[in-house]
Parts: structure tokens; sequence; C-alpha cells
């Protein structure tokens, strides 16, 4: 099926367009398999044509991040975003601990503690970017405008506004940023 808005080809079972959200029409060829028999709306609703497929585990919501690596737009869930967290903190904070334990030794560095930084600088330039991507996704999830990064600026207070919304739940449904990034259970 052609989506009617934006022209890509979709799911001939979708409801909704994966890339511009539009609400789709009956599907074009073959019978909805999801039309079975008398269904009430609430029954449709939990239905996975009008969301994203789920983040599996770990693996596959690092993937995701890694696949969208400077990908602004669309919507970005929870396990999503922190999945990508616990990624990345556990390996900075090494990384910054080693270097801040060469700076107090005076930068007597061996090959190894050489080599060590070298590749947490390398880390930090290649996380930077799929990082700074997830968090806007993760703000266009709550339905909020990719420019609330920019509190990340405000020391303390901003931190702390940022976190609250990245534990908020998504909105439900599609809205201005795209389809729901993870079916409810």
């Amino acid at each position: 099926m052609i989506c009617p808005k934006c022209g890509r080809t979709v799911d001939d079972f979708s409801r909704f367009c994966e890339n511009c959200g539009a609400e789709l029409g009956a599907p074009s060829n073959g019978p909805n398999p999801f039309a079975v028999g008398a269904q009430t709306e609430s029954a449709y609703a939990t239905n996975f044509s009008s969301v994203a497929p789920d983040i599996p585990n770990f693996f596959g919501a690092i993937k995701t991040c890694f696949s969208k690596y400077a990908t602004f737009s669309g919507r970005a869930s929870r396990s999503e975003y922190w999945y990508w967290i616990l990624l990345v903190c556990p390996i900075n904070y090494f990384s910054n601990n080693h270097i801040d334990r060469l700076v107090k030794n005076g930068f007597t560095v061996t090959a190894l503690e050489l080599v060590i930084v070298a590749l947490a600088v390398l880390w930090a330039l290649v996380v930077l970017l799929p990082g700074l991507a997830v968090q806007v996704r993760r703000l266009h999830d709550t339905d909020r405008s990719g420019w609330w990064i920019l509190l990340y600026l405000v020391p303390f207070v901003g931190w702390l506004v940022l976190l609250l919304f990245n534990v908020t739940a998504s909105t439900e449904g599609p809205n201005r940023y795209g389809l729901q990034p993870v079916k409810r259970r």
C-alpha cells in the first residue's frame, strides 16, 4: 500500500504510515486479519498495526540507537533511551576516572594508558551524536520539542527537569512526531 500523504510504501495492514503518521484507509489487497469476528474498539486498539514494533531487549535498543545514528526525527521509547544510558554511562565513568587519575599523576603516561585515553576519546566522539539523537527522540515521545535538550546547559535544575521528562510515560498513540514506538501491554 502507498501512503497518500508522503508516497512511501507501507505494510498492507498498517493503520498509520510509519514515515509521516498519516491515517491510512482500508487495506488494498486481502482481508485484515485483525478484523475477523466481532471486535470492539478497545480490542482493535491493542493490535500492532497502530504502533511501531517493540524493542525486545538491551541489544535491540542499542542496535536501534546506532542504526538511527543522527536521526533526530521520530520517537524513542523509555526503554530505548534508558538502555542507551545503561551502555554509555559506565564506560564514560571508567574513562573519565582514568583520565582524572592521569591528570593527578602529572601526565606520566605509559603506552597502555595512552591507548586507553585514545579509546576513551574515540568512544566519546562515537556516542556523542547518537546520544543527542536518542535524547531528542525521547523528548519527542513525550510530545515535547527537541529544543528542550538545551536545558542541559542550565546547572542542576535543567538536569532535573530533563530527568523528569525522561521518566515520563509516552504519549498514547501517534503524536506530531510520529507513531508510538512501543506497544502497550
